[in-house]
């Protein structure tokens, strides 16, 4: 990484936003899973 970028401190909170966004985006898509799954057994209960 460029010495210019690494005592940067917006390039710090940068980096650890991104990474607070994956993190996001891990929730998410479990939280799409478990819905999906919620989803099945009311439609198969409806049958």
């Amino acid at each position: 990484m460029d010495a210019r970028f690494r005592d940067d401190p917006n390039f710090n909170l940068l980096l650890e936003a991104a990474a607070a966004l994956e993190e996001l985006r891990e929730q998410l898509g479990e939280a799409e899973d478990m819905l999906a799954l919620i989803e099945d057994k009311w439609v198969a209960g409806k049958k």
